[in-house]
């Protein structure tokens, strides 16, 4: 997987990035893919932490936004610095499998994918007209796309770098 890049942004996460990102940077040494994480205008030890865990692993870069900037923000500037063919997108709060990053990165070989969504499993709603809503958008998207994406708000997607900027930022970039 060495033509992979797994960007991850993050926000006021040191409690979860202690626990979840030994599990991701494990997974990256062993099938050689690197990391880059946006640390969007953390507050607290984020930072620190972050800092500390880059100088242990050459193929962990991290990237400070000095105010915050948002999640799409941070996921841009993971993708403006980033140099592989494919990308993944991975929360910092731990809700997805590291596993997972083989099972969505063979599926896009495979199919020859553009983008393979992932799927959170065993969530439930926080009411009714919340899991409602998402049936409806989720309908729409089946129809107007021809695909059926399960799981629109996770946040482990797995895309063609390319194609992605192309998305982004337009022709010119």
């Amino acid at each position: 997987m060495k033509d992979l890049t797994v960007i991850m942004p993050a926000f006021n996460e040191e409690d979860s990035l202690l626990v979840y990102l030994p599990k991701v940077i494990e997974f990256c040494r062993q099938n050689e893919v690197k990391i880059i994480i946006v640390n969007d205008g953390s507050s607290g030890k984020t930072k620190d932490i972050l800092e500390e865990i880059s100088r242990e692993y050459l193929f962990l870069t991290v990237i400070h936004h000095k105010i915050n900037k948002g999640y799409g923000a941070a996921l841009k500037t993971g993708l403006n610095i980033a140099d592989s063919k494919y990308i993944i997108s991975l929360d910092t709060d731990g809700q997805h499998n590291v596993d997972d990053i083989s099972k969505l990165y063979k599926r896009a070989i495979f199919e020859d994918a553009d983008m393979v969504v992932g799927r959170r499993s065993n969530q439930a709603s926080s009411s009714r007209y919340r899991s409602l809503g998402k049936l409806i958008i989720r309908l729409i998207t089946r129809f107007l796309i021809k695909t059926n994406i399960h799981d629109l708000n996770s946040g482990m997607k797995l895309m063609d770098s390319t194609l992605a900027r192309l998305y982004v930022y337009g022709s010119n970039h």
